[in-house]
């Protein structure tokens, strides 16, 4: 895991986020929660525009997580605080980056586990020096830290395909 610099909020999306305070306030994430089909429409292009940005901006087509590489169309936007526990921060810049849609690791296998006290974030400035990259592909805590190692276990960062990868 690298560290990420997040930028500053697009404008596109602070517009949108200022014309549907309603959507927001509601933490309406989802297209189908949507009230129209023209506004779910106006949110899967502004939620594929935001995607595209933050991974050419920010994460160099990386996965936040596992760094694999990802486009818009094999990505998610992850919420780093996940939504059913963090609903203030549904649609808070701050609390998005993009992510694989592998289902053995990252965003899918993380779901709602979150404690900021126990995880390691990519936002987190020392994120990277975290970790330790073995010859064999695994990844481990770098020293004694037990919030990379149940970052590694939440995010499931040794799954075999990963490891595969990274030998």
């Amino acid at each position: 895991m690298r560290h990420i610099a997040k930028g500053a909020e697009p404008e596109f999306f602070a517009q949108w986020r200022r014309r549907n305070a309603k959507i927001v306030r509601e933490c309406r994430w989802s297209e189908d929660s949507m009230p129209s089909e023209a506004d779910r429409e106006r949110w899967k292009a502004i939620r594929r525009q935001l995607k595209t940005d933050m991974i050419e901006r920010e994460q160099g087509y990386l996965c936040c997580y596992c760094e694999s590489r990802i486009a818009a169309d094999t990505s998610d936007i992850e919420h780093i605080c996940p939504r059913s526990k963090c609903r203030p921060l549904c649609f808070a810049y701050s609390n998005l980056l993009v992510s694989c849609t592998k289902t053995s690791h990252c965003n899918h296998h993380k779901g709602s586990q979150y404690d900021e006290r126990k995880l390691v974030s990519p936002l987190q400035s020392d994120a990277t020096s975290q970790f330790r990259y073995l010859s064999d592909g695994s990844v481990e805590a770098n020293g004694d830290s037990e919030a990379a190692t149940e970052t590694i276990r939440i995010l499931n960062l040794n799954a075999r395909n990963l490891s595969a990868k990274r030998e």
